[in-house]
């Protein structure tokens, strides 16, 4: 997972829309699957698996939920968590 970078913005996000972006250093054949969950772990929102070849991928996501979100991001079996703030 070196090769996988995820970033998260924008963070806080005051309208409810961030992006996730996902960035390989070798651009290859990936499924990426995003799950978005609150606090006490209810599941708010979960993409279709994206498959994509490349270098980077970058899906939007809207919710209408005020506060911290916890966003798990599943990369060819790995898994990367981030927290975003809904204001």
């Amino acid at each position: 997972a070196d090769s996988v970078k995820v970033k998260v913005y924008p963070n806080p996000s005051s309208t409810g829309l961030f992006f996730v972006v996902v960035t390989l250093e070798d651009p290859t054949n990936m499924e990426v699957r995003v799950t978005i969950t609150d606090a006490t772990g209810i599941v708010l929102l979960q993409t279709i698996k994206f498959i994509f070849f490349g270098k980077e991928i970058k899906i939007p996501i809207s919710l209408t939920f005020k506060g911290t979100v916890f966003v798990k991001i599943e990369v060819n079996g790995d898994i990367i968590t981030k927290t975003v703030l809904l204001q």
